[in-house]
């Protein structure tokens, strides 16, 4: 697991070495272990060294190792940062090529097929040099182009240089785990694995982009849209790649897959002993690494599941993690317990404090780059700040459970008013269960019909009534609710899918997306690696959406169909848990213990979108009521004037 960068400037620049190592610079982070650079025209080759490059590649002969050559006018320049986790040696070093120096490739991410892959491209005459899965994805492309996409499994974003051709390609995986963001002018084109190392280059604007700050502060959601909230700069999209010509610059993006999605509610077979087979393989291909592998136990069943599963693999000790609020109703630690007493296990138990917090929370902002969706980020951060600590490069995390397996209210409400739709009224209510008293489960599901139906019969009435009945929307300015209502209301049109269609929509364009940046942010800022077999094991994944929405939730239960399949293999009593509330934290009283702080940067702040007079007036009111609002919705503002102190944006 790395970071990549890479800058090119078709008439040549004496600078771009400078750029490419403090791009490198940036995001050192993300690859602490190895550093390496290729700098390049069309006709010459430059292999460079850092600070950080392994000696061993300095001693090596291999087609990549560090040259001697030297370029004034570079066309092109390529970085990387390694994190090793395969292949430890020098033939795992990159910028990586093939033995006749014509294809270069920096490469983030972990291809657990690539042992099968590699048989066969032997068999097609290819050799290697070494043993790492970078090399089969370059020797890959040089054998089927952009089709290989299709055959790899697991997480990846790459930029390929082929240096006859003066092409650059890039990729990035089917559901989005690994990141690439680009910029593209009349003069350059420039990638890198985060935003921050694309700030670092001159002439690059901090304005912020007006829909991308609407869909945060008024719809919850971020990089919804290629274009990210930092205007100019972009992000490859997921089950996407790139071709860009050098010379020229023009640049083409192709999508290369698309989930398939069973739309019918009609009832099918399925079975759980084939889904578990696809969740066992997808859990032994990302156990396997030349370093320690650990996981990241919440107490609830995705993460439980992937677990339960790994331990029954392999008698291998196995470190797991765990974040604890005592004396808090959202302590995990009673049911994390559960697994992490099990023989073969080092559990270590994670604290996070507000004061922590506090002290930590601007460099949280910059690890993450964007405005993020709650103060749980944190959490995650701290506890992968304990993953370092015990020196474990390789952690399992269940996200993308509830995504796959529908295990959020909403999508028991979704297929509640399905149901009442189809005409199934009493099975609606009846099974509708979202932990409440039946009354309050029935005056839920009640409540959303009849929003559903507002909005149906009136998209701009609803969006006046959302804008005017919630307090802290008073604090957005008129101007930017006004300029983007089209957003809004293609945003609401899609609680009128069906369950399964809901679904796919947050699995391959809203919630998970979201949730896998946060995660790769805080993960490899602490130099982490972490796998998510329910975000890209495709297999399992295709499986899961072929299923109707209306077999996913049954019996009162959500995710059925894991809860099903895991019977022999999770203890019961997390099996059948139904209270678990996702990764939740004790938001009201950080919020509360950052009062100052937060009082303190509104008194200073200037916008064009926060009426800051507003926020001003009723922030302390809000904070003191926060369980009485939507504590997410003030937090985005809060958020938002943070991140622009952070990044300096005025």
């Amino acid at each position: 697991m790395c970071g990549i960068s890479g800058i090119l400037h078709p008439n040549g620049s004496d600078t771009l070495e400078l750029f490419i190592r403090a791009m490198n610079d940036a995001i050192r982070h993300r690859g602490p272990d190895d550093e390496g650079y290729l700098l390049a025209d069309s006709t010459y080759l430059q292999v460079a060294s850092g600070n950080d490059t392994s000696p061993e590649i300095h001693r090596s002969s291999l087609p990549w190792s560090i040259s001697k050559d030297s370029i004034s006018r570079p066309v092109l320049a390529l970085g990387h940062r390694r994190l090793s986790i395969l292949d430890l040696n020098a033939t795992g070093h990159q910028p990586l090529c093939d033995a006749d120096r014509k294809y270069w490739i920096v490469y983030n991410g972990e291809l657990y097929n690539y042992q099968s892959i590699r048989k066969a491209l032997e068999g097609k005459g290819h050799q290697f040099l070494g043993q790492s899965d970078t090399e089969v994805v370059l020797h890959a492309w040089m054998e089927w182009g952009p089709s290989c996409l299709l055959q790899f499994e697991g997480m990846w974003a790459f930029a390929i240089y082929d240096h006859a051709a003066q092409k650059l390609y890039a990729a990035r995986d089917r559901f989005g785990v690994k990141p690439l963001y680009y910029l593209h002018d009349a003069h350059r084109f420039a990638f890198c694995s985060e935003i921050k190392g694309l700030l670092v280059l001159p002439e690059v604007t901090r304005r912020i982009h007006a829909r991308a700050a609407y869909q945060y502060l008024v719809l919850g959601l971020s990089e919804a849209m290629e274009e990210s909230i930092f205007d100019g700069i972009k992000e490859l999209m997921p089950a996407h790649w790139l071709e860009l010509d050098i010379s020229s610059l023009q640049c083409t993006t192709h999508r290369y897959y698309t989930l398939p999605l069973a739309e019918s509610q009609a009832i099918t077979k399925y079975s759980p002993e084939e889904l578990f087979g696809l969740i066992e393989k997808a859990v032994a291909q990302r156990a396997h690494a030349d370093v320690p592998v650990g996981a990241c136990l919440s107490g609830g069943l995705d993460s439980s599941s992937l677990i339960s599963v790994l331990l029954q693999q392999s008698a291998q000790s196995r470190p797991l993690f765990t974040a604890s609020f005592p004396d808090s109703p959202k302590d995990e630690t009673h049911w994390a317990s559960i697994l992490g007493k099990h023989q073969g296990v080092e559990w270590h138990i994670n604290y996070p404090k507000a004061h922590e917090l506090a002290e930590n929370f601007e460099g949280l902002i910059f690890t993450q780059d964007i405005p993020f969706y709650s103060m749980s980020v944190f959490t995650h951060w701290h506890l992968m700040h304990s993953v370092k600590q015990k020196s474990i490069k390789v952690v399992f995390d269940g996200q993308g459970g509830d995504e796959l397996f529908a295990g959020y209210p909403l999508h028991q409400l979704l297929l509640g008013r399905d149901r009442c739709i189809n005409g199934n009224i009493i099975t609606a209510f009846r099974e509708n269960s979202l932990g409440l008293s039946p009354w309050k489960n029935i005056a839920g599901l009640s409540s959303f019909m009849l929003k559903n139906r507002l909005f149906q019969l009136s998209p701009v009435l609803f969006y006046k009534y959302y804008q005017r009945s919630i307090p802290e929307n008073t604090c957005i300015r008129p101007s930017l609710w006004n300029n983007h209502a089209d957003d809004f209301i293609q945003h609401y049109q899609r609680y009128q899918l069906p369950l399964n269609s809901f679904l796919h929509y947050q699995f391959t364009q809203g919630e998970l997306k979201h949730l896998l940046r946060v995660g790769d942010r805080n993960s490899m800022h602490h130099g982490i690696e972490t796998r998510t077999p329910f975000s890209d094991a495709h297999s399992l994944i295709e499986y899961v959406f072929g299923i109707p929405g209306n077999i996913k939730i049954q019996q009162h239960q959500s995710k059925y169909l894991l809860r099903e399949c895991m019977k022999q293999v999770v203890p019961e009593a997390l099996r059948l848990r139904k209270d678990k509330v996702g990764f939740a934290t004790t938001e009201e009283k950080w919020i509360h213990a950052m009062h100052e702080y937060f009082s303190d940067l509104v008194e200073d702040s200037r916008d064009e979108w926060i009426d800051i007079p507003v926020l001003k007036k009723n922030l302390s009111s809000f904070i003191q009521h926060g369980q009485d609002l939507k504590i997410n919705r003030l937090w985005r503002i809060l958020n938002y004037l943070s991140w622009k102190k952070v990044m300096k944006i005025s």
